[in-house]
């Protein structure tokens, strides 16, 4: 559900993971509950650790009843970039 966004987080760190832990749910579509695997899950929250020491936390839904949303912020001591 989440390589698009694990993959821009690799771009945006300029780096490559070095530890990931990552939690689901199944709160939006109780209909994939039974299936095997991360394919159960419609929630995620991800959090990214990168060989160069940053860090990216993720957030996922297959469901956004108001259209794709798809947002990133880049946070550094003095300045913060938004998408």
């Amino acid at each position: 559900m989440a390589i698009h966004d694990l993959d821009m987080s690799r771009f945006l760190m300029g780096s490559e993971p070095v530890a990931i832990m990552a939690s689901g749910s199944c709160t939006v579509s109780p209909e994939i509950a039974e299936l095997d695997g991360p394919e159960k899950y419609d929630t995620a929250s991800i959090m990214v650790k990168f060989a160069n020491g940053r860090e990216a936390l993720i957030d996922v839904c297959r469901q956004a009843p108001y259209g794709y949303d798809q947002r990133a912020e880049v946070r550094s001591p003095d300045r913060v970039a938004r998408s």
